[in-house]
């Protein structure tokens, strides 16, 4: 089971993955105003100046030093951006499709098939 965050001092970030388009939601702690953006799919630099800029306004509006943690569904760009993420020290979680939990992205299993082979 992956360590739990605490939300009190944690940006939670959202990522919706399509080959076309990456919507990106970041919810501060304690009821912030919640930013979404739409970005082109793959514009990592994009995305991380988005994750920079709101994680600075976040930690403004709190008066405190917060983390990020960044979720999505495994698909088409989970892997390598989960990679990347982890690599700039930005906690990652990587949701399995088909399982009912999660799994942190270095920890992710094959799918469970959801319906019998017959």
């Amino acid at each position: 089971m992956p360590n739990q965050t605490d939300v009190h001092d944690t940006c939670c970030v959202a990522l919706e993955l399509s080959q076309s388009a990456w919507v990106c939601g970041l919810s501060p702690p304690e009821g912030g105003k919640i930013c979404i953006q739409k970005i082109a799919a793959g514009d990592v630099r994009a995305l991380l100046s988005f994750l920079d800029a709101q994680h600075v306004r976040a930690e403004r509006e709190a008066g405190r030093s917060l983390s990020v943690v960044v979720c999505y569904e495994a698909g088409y760009d989970g892997f390598w951006l989960a990679r990347l993420l982890i690599g700039r020290g930005i906690r990652t979680v990587v949701f399995d499709p088909v399982a009912s939990s999660c799994r942190v992205a270095v920890g992710w299993q094959k799918p469970i098939a959801s319906t019998p082979k017959v």
